[in-house]
């Protein structure tokens, strides 16, 4: 054999090697589809995800059975569920949890002072819709007005209070700006419409 075909020869070994080298590798280590690596994660994960689940059902029962003790005016069993909540976010679900409270018990000032401590640490549209909500009970109706004004621009929703707000203050056409806000979201809003043409009437 001359030099050439040896050359020759070394070379198509040589490709012959590198290709069953790479299709040897990418059966060692090819990578999965999307479905499988998915699958092998849930499996990897399923025990941590079935926990993470079943706490987030506890603190919802958690919170429905405060809402209700509160509501019926059971605030001992209220009190004493308060105190099971999960660490993380306690301090503020107290803080709105007590307000609720005072609140069913008529001492507004103090409701106020709840929520407004709840508001300085996560000023999210809930707490601010609880304490306008006290401040309209009161006659404030400026304070609640701007607390409803702000909830409504993080949480649509709320449009429909700054509208009744506005209504309670003989200002017709702030109301029905509002509640058309609201029904540009919910069309179907029956209440609403009756509120809209009650306005547009008188």
């Amino acid at each position: 054999m001359n030099k050439r075909n040896k050359l020759f020869s070394l070379l198509l070994l040589i490709l012959i090697a590198g290709a069953s080298g790479f299709f040897i590798f990418r059966y060692v280590y090819r990578k999965p589809d999307a479905a499988t690596f998915i699958d092998k994660i849930r499996e990897e994960n399923i025990a941590g995800l079935d926990s993470l689940k079943r706490a987030i059902i506890y603190e919802n029962d958690l919170n429905h059975r405060i809402e209700k003790s509160i509501h019926n005016g059971d605030f001992n069993t209220a009190h004493y569920l308060m105190d099971s909540l999960p660490a993380f976010g306690k301090a503020n679900s107290l803080h709105l949890y007590s307000g609720m409270i005072y609140e069913k018990q008529k001492k507004y000032q103090e409701a106020i002072k709840e929520y407004s401590t709840l508001i300085s640490n996560e000023p999210f549209p809930l707490a601010l819709s609880k304490r306008a909500g006290v401040y309209v009970v009161i006659n404030k109706l400026d304070s609640a007005l701007s607390d409803y004004k702000k909830a409504a621009a993080i949480n649509y929703d709320y449009s429909v209070q700054v509208g009744t707000v506005f209504n309670l203050m003989h200002k017709k056409d702030s109301a029905l700006k509002y509640y058309k806000i609201y029904l540009e979201h919910y069309p179907n809003d029956t209440a609403i419409q009756q509120k809209i043409k009650k306005l547009l009437i008188n």
